[in-house]
């Protein structure tokens, strides 16, 4: 039985297996309450396979028969307005 393309066995560890350390994301989120409201700031980074930041502003109301979410994303000029997530079966959520 070969293994590798070639046929040839692996000399070491090293060609055997690869461990990497270094998270492919990382999620950074900053709340502060302001009469109500709860404004956020989201800064998402992505190493793996490009390096991509996202930076996100929220903007949700504190009180529960509110039922939406304000996120603006300045680097795609995105703007979103996504409803509570409504529990449709016990794994299953809608969210609008």
């Amino acid at each position: 039985m070969e293994s590798g393309s070639n046929g040839a066995e692996p000399t070491s560890w090293e060609e055997l297996y690869n461990i990497n350390l270094i998270p492919s994301e990382l999620f950074f989120k900053f709340r502060k309450e302001i009469e109500g409201m709860r404004v956020g700031v989201n800064l998402e980074f992505y190493n793996a396979p490009i390096n991509e930041f996202q930076a996100k502003f929220v903007l949700k109301p504190l009180s529960p028969e509110k039922k939406w979410k304000f996120i603006y994303e300045p680097i795609h000029q995105d703007i979103r307005i996504l409803s509570k997530k409504i529990p449709v079966t016990k794994f299953l959520n809608l969210q609008v």
